[in-house]
């Protein structure tokens, strides 16, 4: 999970395949316990996440991620364009920073104020 994480806010490219855990889950010949498997499933989702904010494609099936990746290698198919058609949960915020919102609604207000002394307020 580090290594995606870190390859995915590096920028790049990336079609990541999210398998569901089973009650009973065994790694390396090792039965997880509850509270282990809960800490795996916070890691996916903190991994859709950043998948979504960098507009990248997460699939439930491999399959279905091994199609969408010949399309981006012999179709040049753009990774950010997969979507639930494709059978990929849908990039959520594709390509929009908080931050950069932020302050674009910031210049706007600021435009728009007539006496450039009135406050924009999160609230």
């Amino acid at each position: 999970m580090v290594e995606v994480a870190y390859l995915t806010a590096s920028g790049k490219p990336m079609i990541l395949t999210l398998l569901d855990y089973e009650e009973t889950t065994v790694i390396d010949g090792v039965t997880l316990k509850d509270n282990e498997i809960q800490d795996l499933v916070r890691g996916r989702l903190f991994l859709s996440n950043l998948m979504a904010h960098y507009g990248l494609p997460v699939f439930t099936d491999i399959a279905k991620a091994a199609r969408a990746c010949c399309q981006v290698v012999k179709n040049n198919v753009p990774i950010t364009s997969f979507g639930s058609k494709d059978g990929a949960q849908p990039a959520k915020l594709a390509g929009i920073t908080i931050g950069k919102s932020l302050i674009a609604a910031r210049e706007t207000f600021r435009h728009c104020s007539a006496s450039r002394s009135d406050h924009l307020s999160a609230v």
